[in-house]
């Protein structure tokens, strides 16, 4: 096997360099693979002939094999971020191109390209959740909460069960609150947790906590209002609230002369 390897590469190598005949150097460099299918040189030969050939799926499964072969991380890297390119642009294959940017995360967390090229899919009403959720962690160990709060937001805007709707809003009233330092935020996003999830009597107790804070009694009973309006229940949540925003106007709100 050996020395038929060395004479297709000769071959292929002569086809290639002296008589420009690449579909045949192609050919010969497939035929060790038959043999050979890691054989190095043949791997790096066919990657620079796929390329000048324009044959790109085929250059897109010699890439994804290389990334996988490769033991130096800076490699791999490099392998990835040529196959997460070709998808998306010569093959016009962005959500393969998103599984690939997944890999070369997975070996290089924090790849600065690899961020840009995420960021550019937020925006994109298919991919954005996607992209989201690979760059939620990169922005959490960067302590980007800016950014990270753009994140969920995003992954708020498509999700589709109440609860992860809920985690979602919670985090970014905590995030809004206890790493920005922004009460006002703070209080708008534990308003909207409200309104998802008015029987949560915690939640209740946040938004007034903040509003002893900030002074902002109006801004409660408003949200409470819009809750009751909004409302077509005669039950306990209702009623309870519908006191707690007498009390608001009793207390906080209305000047006795």
């Amino acid at each position: 096997d050996e020395e038929r390897i060395t004479l297709l590469v000769r071959t292929a190598e002569l086809c290639r360099d002296r008589t420009d005949r690449p579909h045949d150097a192609i050919a010969s460099f497939e035929r060790v693979r038959e043999i050979d299918r890691d054989h190095g040189e043949t791997l790096v030969a066919l990657d620079g002939l796929y390329g000048q050939t324009e044959r790109w799926p085929d250059l897109a499964d010699l890439l994804e094999h290389r990334a996988e072969l490769a033991e130096d991380v800076d490699a791999q890297v490099e392998l990835y971020f040529r196959l997460a390119t070709l998808r998306a642009q010569e093959l016009s294959e962005p959500r393969r191109a998103l599984e690939a940017y997944s890999r070369l995360l997975d070996v290089s967390a924090s790849h600065g390209p690899t961020v840009e090229r995420l960021e550019a899919y937020l925006d994109d009403l298919e991919l954005g959740t996607d992209a989201a959720r690979l760059l939620e962690p990169i922005y959490s160990s960067r302590q980007d909460w800016p950014n990270l709060i753009k994140i969920y937001e995003i992954r708020l805007a498509a999700a589709e069960e109440s609860e992860d709707r809920l985690a979602l809003m919670t985090r970014i009233a905590q995030l809004y609150e206890e790493q920005l330092e922004d009460l006002e935020g703070a209080f708008t996003w534990y308003g909207k947790v409200f309104l998802e999830s008015p029987t949560d009597t915690s939640i209740r107790d946040q938004l007034t906590r903040l509003t002893g804070i900030l002074d902002c009694w109006e801004a409660l009973a408003n949200i409470f209002t819009r809750y009751l309006d909004d409302s077509l229940a005669d039950d306990e949540t209702s009623r309870e609230i519908a006191l707690m925003v007498g009390h608001l106007y009793d207390e906080k709100l209305y000047t006795w002369q």
